[in-house]
């Protein structure tokens, strides 16, 4: 007796099995539901730090990582996908939430930090010992993360364009300026 897999099963076992390019016919067959959670999801207001955009390509990402996970022993791919995707989208709506708080904390350390180097420039300011207090907090960061501070907020590249230029996506880019502005913030409050 032979056991029939749906079609979109047996995708995300070809998948798994290592044939990486039928994610797009899995996002493809998907589409319609993947839009329906998205629209849910951009119903409500979004973290500062996200955008429509960056939610629709995460939702790429989580949808690997769930086919990915799959256990074909316990049910379709589609059930699996309906319970899980719009769970993993929420969550990771969530967490940015959270460090959005923390990402508002860090800006306005940021923004002392730009007030003092422009100090710096006029001689007769007072401002020199917070000037080295930066200068040593960004002196603590690796060289990646001071180079993504230095493409988003001197340059004034986009996450997409950062990505490029440090051969990593855009959610990685993105994932990278947060780390580094979390830890100039954490790094300047120790000091």
């Amino acid at each position: 007796m032979t056991v029939q897999v749906d079609p979109l099963s047996d995708l995300a076992l070809r998948y798994q099995a290592g044939e990486r390019q039928l994610l797009a016919e899995i996002h493809a067959r998907l589409g319609a539901a993947i839009e329906r959670v998205l629209h849910a999801q951009l119903g409500h207001r979004l973290p500062g730090c996200l955008t429509p955009d960056d939610l629709r390509q995460e939702s790429c990402v989580i949808l690997a990582e769930l086919v990915q996970r799959w256990d074909a022993r316990r049910g379709t791919f589609a059930a699996y996908f309906h319970r899980s995707f719009p769970f993993a989208l929420r969550r990771y709506v969530h967490r940015h939430r959270r460090r959005d708080r923390r990402v508002r904390e860090v800006m306005m350390a940021h923004d002392a930090l730009l007030i003092a180097l422009d100090r710096r420039a006029d001689p007769a300011s007072q401002a020199v010992d917070e000037v080295v207090v930066w200068r040593q907090c960004l002196d603590a960061l690796s060289p990646t993360l001071r180079a993504v501070l230095w493409l988003r907020h001197v340059e004034g590249l986009s996450f997409a364009e950062i990505g490029r230029a440090l051969g990593k996506s855009k959610v990685a880019a993105h994932r990278l300026h947060a780390r580094a502005l979390d830890l100039l913030a954490r790094t300047h409050a120790e000091r």
